[in-house]
């Protein structure tokens, strides 16, 4: 009797213990709206002065200088080449991040004079055309503006 008891006592245990539900950690859930915080705005040092020579329709090219300030001003200077009379305009404005974190949006250009739209890379930024696309083709990397 002894021994049914301690079989039953022993049974009992396993069964309450193979019951006994372990919490294991569940994994976070991202949240949907969660920004990738790895963006050129966050990670890069993008503030200072890019220049290049952007092709140009009618003349030899654009020489472009565009210097970025870290209260998002920027001065945008333009010297088209090969010209008679020497054509140089300069813009000051303000730029805005897009939503990605990745294109900065020139303010105050005229609407379908110049595209206001770059994006910024690792010391250098690239002209986008006049929907924020890259240029592509050929001629792609001369959009590209390197910094001093």
């Amino acid at each position: 009797m002894k021994l049914n008891l301690i079989v039953l006592v022993v049974m009992a245990f396993a069964v309450i213990s193979c019951n006994k539900k372990t919490e294991t950690p569940q994994p976070e859930t991202v949240n949907e709206e969660m920004v990738d915080m790895h963006t050129s705005e966050i990670a890069l040092d993008w503030d200072g002065t890019y220049s290049g020579t952007l092709p140009c329709a009618d003349c030899e090219g654009i020489k472009t200088e565009l210097t970025l300030n870290s209260d998002k001003t920027f001065e945008l200077t333009h010297e088209y080449l090969g010209k008679r009379d020497v054509a140089v305009d300069t813009l000051r404005g303000n730029f805005s991040w897009a939503a990605d974190g990745n294109n900065i949006e020139l303010e105050g250009l005229k609407p379908g004079e110049a595209s206001p739209f770059y994006k910024v890379e690792e010391n250098r930024i690239r002209h986008l055309d006049m929907e924020g696309n890259p240029i592509t083709g050929p001629l792609a990397e001369n959009y590209v503006l390197s910094k001093k």
